[in-house]
């Protein structure tokens, strides 16, 4: 598969369009550019040379999921194709040995119950792995990013609506594209986690992955769930809150009794906390409680403070 690191893609405007893709995500969980225990064993599953598990896309494409966002579905039409023989794929995108690998493995998983079981399970860390920031802030910035793709594709030629930079990685992908010479539909989905584009042919389509712009990973739609979540800390009652569970855990009733609160008032504004990520429940002994969420609030100031960098809001404050 190509993997070109330089920013960006190309092709033929009239074929091409923009679209999401999960299992695009779950792809570079998967690749060794990921640098990750998970990824790690991702790469020794197979062990036959091809890098990540470029076959999930390919599988992804036959279930009809290959546009899937929501998780579930896209796990079982993984499933469903795994199981299901079928003819070789072209992968014309593809070296000779790089083809082999990926049908054999396509081959192996169909034909081998226990190795498609540890395959499967392998599959579902990787969408455990990208769930929490994919439902954060990902899937936001992949979207806006799609629109943003869309308009671009409809207005100028594949090469210039993905903005390819770099003279040597722009003069790479057209040589990459021009030897393909295929009349297949042209998918381009962006990935909050790519580290490159990635360019691969699915029969039905020509898919190529590429990594959403830096400044879109803070997209509209992020800075919308921060400020809800930073909403929970404007609040005095819920900032005092936070000051006796970081003390220790605290039940809704004794809080109540702290500051002489109704207990609905209390199990409102804990709710709000609760849905910032900053309270969690507690069980001592038989007794239920509520404590902090471990750096949940630390991951709140980091994320604004990565939103003022990408906005240069921080130049103002200075």
């Amino acid at each position: 598969m190509e993997i070109l690191t330089a920013e960006g893609p190309a092709g033929d405007a009239g074929r091409a369009s923009a679209g999401v893709a999960l299992v695009l995500e779950w792809f570079w969980a998967a690749h060794p550019l990921a640098r990750s225990a998970l990824a790690a064993h991702a790469g020794a599953f197979w062990s036959d040379g091809v890098d990540g598990l470029p076959e999930l896309l390919v599988l992804a494409a036959r279930a009809g999921a290959l546009q899937e966002s929501e998780e579930a579905a896209l796990l079982a039409g993984i499933a469903a194709a795994a199981a299901e023989p079928s003819s070789a794929p072209r992968l014309a995108s593809e070296s000779a040995s790089a083809r082999a690998a990926i049908v054999a493995r396509l081959r192996a998983l169909a034909a081998g119950p226990q190795l498609r079981r540890e395959y499967l399970e392998l599959v579902a860390a990787l969408s455990e792995t990208v769930r929490e920031e994919w439902a954060a802030r990902g899937r936001a910035a992949v979207e806006l990013a799609v629109g943003q793709l869309a308009t671009e594709l409809a207005a100028r030629s594949f090469v210039d609506a993905l903005g390819i930079s770099q003279a040597a990685g722009r003069a790479e992908l057209v040589r990459v594209l021009a030897r393909l010479e295929l009349e297949t539909p042209v998918l381009v989905a962006p990935s909050a986690r790519g580290e490159g584009v990635v360019v691969l042919d699915l029969d039905t389509v020509l898919f190529v992955g590429v990594p959403v712009q830096r400044d879109l990973r803070f997209s509209e739609a992020r800075a919308q769930e921060l400020a809800r979540r930073a909403r929970a800390l404007g609040d005095p009652t819920r900032l005092s809150i936070l000051d006796v569970l970081g003390r220790a855990p605290t039940s809704v009733g004794a809080l109540a009794v702290r500051f002489r609160l109704a207990q609905p008032t209390v199990s409102n504004h804990v709710r709000v906390l609760r849905e910032a990520g900053l309270v969690t429940d507690a069980t001592t002994g038989t007794r239920r409680a509520l404590t902090l969420v471990p750096g949940g609030l630390a991951q709140l100031l980091d994320e604004l403070g990565e939103l003022t960098e990408a906005s240069g809001l921080d130049e103002l404050t200075r």
